[in-house]
């Protein structure tokens, strides 16, 4: 039984062209039977009957045995619907690319009923019952307009449908076909509601078992009718022998004459360029547009079925259904696109081709966002175990030498490193007589006891011992290009090396557990790296200066300096190539060569002089940044460095102990003074530590002593502590940002493109197959199986071109890539296996989130919308 309480629906309410479709409509319908909504066209009964089928939604309470609904609820609807309700159309709404046993397997499949054998008890047993079993191989498109009608209520009984509703069933049949159609509907109403909309009072009279007329949107009657019969008048065949015919044989032409000649019409027939023109004083209609169709022979009335002959009976129906999950069928769905797909006309296939582009397209989107993404520190001189000052976009308020002195005149940071750029060689040998020289470039810092822990080999035990980092290990086996093989195979090579200051060799004698490209050197190795490389003729030093703190030389030959004679003498280095009693010109004077000497205490340079004029160097130090650790010094007064806020100057600067000096705008104590090789004559020289800080040219990294103090000196100077890694991959992000606006932009426009191309070619191919979507939601197929089927569309589309377009793309950009970094030695050109497979998911992903959009605008649509705005 269906209760209707109040039912109500407008067009464009609350506009002009408000449209009242049905109007306040309340009744009972029974639980069997035969039921006519009978009134003219445009009266609304398609609409009334449409939301009681649930194709259609409307206001007010409808009540049925298993379900009642106050509000049109799709989900709940499209369930009931499917397995509750039958459809026989006007227009058949067969597929008409498939036979009539499979339009009736896929009803069959909409409600979960999948057993193949029960598929064909059921499609056997209904087609039998509208006399189509015989045809059940034909393809639907192939049968008349009688045939397909019979197919379609096949269809609907097919389900086991409670209610069957019928829209103008007989509307394009003839008479013949009208009483076997009506025939069969009026068999199955005695366990089945049949609800029927027609305009054809006759038919209406002749089986229904209760009818409602409707008017504008309203029933404005009901009632049982007496039962009927069909005249020849609701036949679409007109009987040329029930008619009176006269027959005239002209000149010109000849007419046959159907009627009862009550009314003779004047015809004039015009011929103009081969065209036949017809005047009349009577309205002429040509039967070709009627759709009525002239039988040459007597109108025979058919015989209409009573209830007592009732044959059909589906209680042998089994219910058992099973509800299969998204992927059942998986094989059978993909097959079933892929046919689709290949099937697809020539001008739909040429579409594909721009799939394959969306495809290059988006692995250019996902390359471009790779090399944003993708930070490569690698050739960065890391070590975590050590930390340095994090700073904002804005440096200009920040005094970096300052912040650094700060922190380590307050003891808060220790062990401050300042990274060195080197390139380093070495030789691999090919052969008995030949080898072959390789290049790299590496970044060395100090060495120290907590570096981090040496994986193969030994600690540094000399100066010239150098341990390597895993990263540049690896580095290295790359480079010899096969050479070597095994990180231990590295230890013992000597490496040549080599900057804008110094040149040096040392030996890999450990490899520690780094994964960035670092070299760890001796203290006094790196030490000597940061000083600045003098290559003069010597230093000129004073006999007075020199003799101040005892003698620091030795008269090998000749005779000592005689400072009372007040003549120009000059002593030399035994190994400097003068000779005694010659004269050399210095600073425009003539110095006569008196002896050669040697010093105490250290090696000189063969050019160093001593002079019997005193050297004025007084704050003129230059500024060569040097530790006093490791160096040929003499402390001949005070004390060395007892921190960092103290140094040591040598004999020639004039200063004397408890003096203070300023150097690179800091202020430091002299403790101490010296004399030293000729390097050191004209230096000021500091802790360890203060050199290193001295260093401009390179960042600095340290290790925290005081967290506390630390961050709060760092915080006065706006800045933070982090560590160096962070630091780093900031930074680099940062640098990389700008590439954000360039790969960022091209990324999105990319996938616009692509999100555009997508969207638009699946409406393309939607609207292509609106017809199937249209049949598949109004006999019952609910969202979910149309999201499904194109789901699985999608998926095989882009696999088959999209998949194609962005996996080819990117093996030739990672090929290129790969050899450019190679021969070039960059690391530019970056691409991510896990972007790539991740690319891969997403391009799936907006296939359907962009393939799917046209189809869930659609999916909003009630069944009913969907038939009347495609005209289905």
């Amino acid at each position: 039984m269906i209760k209707v309480n109040n039912l109500d629906k407008y067009y464009n309410k609350g506009r002009e062209n408000e449209i009242h479709v049905i109007n306040n409509s309340s009744f009972e319908l029974p639980s069997t039977g035969l039921i006519s909504f009978l009134g003219e066209s445009g009266s609304d009964k398609t609409t009334l009957l449409n939301v009681l089928g649930g194709l259609d939604k409307a206001s007010g309470r409808i009540e049925y045995d298993s379900l009642s609904m106050s509000k049109y609820n799709m989900k709940e609807m499209d369930d009931f619907r499917k397995n509750e309700i039958g459809y026989v159309f006007q227009n058949y709404n067969l597929l008409a690319d498939e036979t009539v046993y499979e339009n009736l397997a896929i009803a069959l499949r909409l409600v979960n009923v999948y057993d193949k054998e029960e598929q064909k008890k059921r499609i056997e047993y209904v087609l039998k019952a509208v006399g189509m079993f015989k045809y059940r191989k034909k393809m639907a498109n192939a049968l008349s307009g009688g045939q397909q009608q019979r197919v379609s209520i096949a269809r609907a009984l097919v389900k086991k449908s409670s209610i069957i509703i019928a829209d103008e069933p007989t509307g394009n049949l003839d008479y013949e076909n009208t009483i076997t159609v009506m025939n069969i509907l009026k068999r199955i109403s005695n366990n089945t509601l049949v609800l029927m909309v027609t305009h054809n009072i006759e038919i209406a009279e002749a089986y229904s078992n209760q009818i409602f007329k409707v008017s504008d949107g309203r029933i404005v009657d009901s009632y049982i009718p007496s039962g009927g019969s069909i005249s020849n008048e609701s036949s679409n065949n007109i009987y040329l022998k029930d008619l009176k015919h006269d027959y005239d044989e002209g000149r010109l032409c000849n007419i046959s004459f159907y009627g009862d000649n009550s009314k003779k019409p004047n015809l004039r027939i015009i011929e103009r360029n081969g065209s036949y023109y017809i005047d009349s004083d009577v309205d002429l209609k040509l039967l070709e547009d009627s759709g009525l169709k002239a039988v040459d022979k007597h109108f025979e009335a058919q015989e209409v079925l009573k209830n007592d002959e009732i044959i059909y009976d589906n209680s042998f129906f089994k219910n058992d259904t099973k509800n299969h999950h998204f992927f059942s069928g998986f094989i059978d769905n993909v097959k079933a696109s892929y046919r689709k797909m290949k099937s697809d006309k020539r001008r739909t296939k040429a579409l594909y081709i721009s799939f394959i582009f969306i495809g290059i397209l988006f692995a250019i989107s996902v390359i471009s966002l790779s090399n944003f993404l993708i930070v490569d520190i690698s050739d960065y001189p890391i070590d975590n175990s050590y930390s340095s000052v994090s700073i904002g976009k804005d440096t200009s308020h920040l005094n970096f030498d300052t912040l650094i002195s700060k922190s380590l005149e307050e003891d808060a940071i220790y062990d401050l490193q300042s990274p060195v750029p080197l390139d380093v060689s070495f030789n691999i040998k090919e052969s008995y007589n030949q080898q072959r020289r390789l290049n790299a470039t590496i970044t060395a810092i100090s060495y120290t006891n907590d570096s981090k822990a040496i994986i193969k080999g030994k600690e540094i035990a000399n100066k010239n011992d150098m341990v390597i980092s895993k990263g540049l290990a690896d580095h290295l086996i790359k480079v010899s290009e096969g050479f070597f093989t095994k990180r231990e195979e590295l230890l013992g090579l000597p490496l040549s090396y080599t900057n804008d200051r110094h040149n040096g060799m040392a030996r890999i004698c450990g490899i520690n557990d780094n994964k960035y490209k670092i070299a760890y050197m001796s203290e006094e190795a790196y030490l000597g790296l940061l000083e600045e490389n003098i290559n003069s003729l010597g230093a000129l030093r004073g006999y007075e200066e020199e003799n101040l703190y005892n003698k620091s030389y030795h008269i090998v030959e000749g005779r000592d300096i005689n400072p009372s004679s007040g003549a120009e003498e000059v002593l030399v280095s035994a190994s400097s190539g003068y000779s005694l009693n010659s004269t050399i010109e210095i600073n425009e004077k003539s110095y006569l060569v008196v002896g050669f000497y040697e010093f105490n205490s250290f090696k000189s340079s063969k050019n160093d002089l001593i002079l019997s004029t005193s050297i004025e160097l007084n704050n003129k130090l230059l500024e060569c940044n040097k530790s006093y650790l490791y160096k040929d010094i003499d402390l001949v007064e005070g004390t060395l460095p007892g921190n960092n806020n103290e140094a040591i100057v040598s004999i020639y600067s004039g200063y004397k102990v408890g003096d203070i000096v300023s150097y690179n705008d800091n202020s430091f104590k002299v403790a101490g003074i010296f004399n030293g090789d000729s390097s050191n004559i004209n230096d000021i020289l500091l802790t360890r530590d203060r050199a290193v800080a001295s260093q401009r040219d390179y960042k600095y990294f340290f290790k925290v002593k005081d967290t506390s103090l630390a961050n709060e000196i760092v915080n006065q100077f706006g800045a933070s502590i982090d560590n160096i890694e962070n630091i780093n991959l900031k930074a680099s992000r940062a640098y990389q940002f700008n590439s954000l606006v360039v790969y960022g932009m091209f990324s999105g426009v990319l996938l616009l493109l692509s999100t555009v191309f997508i969207f638009f070619i699946m409406k393309s191919r939607m609207i292509n197959e609106i017809y199937t979507i249209g049949v598949y939601r109004s006999i019952g197929g609910s969202r979910g199986r149309i999201y499904k089927k194109y789901v699985f569309d999608i998926v095989v589309l882009v696999t088959l071109t999209s998949l194609i377009g962005y996996l080819g793309t990117n093996i030739i950009y990672q090929t290129l890539s790969s050899a450019l970094n190679n021969v070039f030695e960059i690391s530019n050109m970056k691409n991510s296996i896990l972007l790539t497979i991740g690319g891969c998911g997403l391009l799936y992903l907006f296939a359907l989130a962009f393939g799917l959009l046209p189809i869930y605008l659609l999916m909003k649509k009630t069944p009913a919308e969907i038939l009347s705005k495609y005209d289905i």
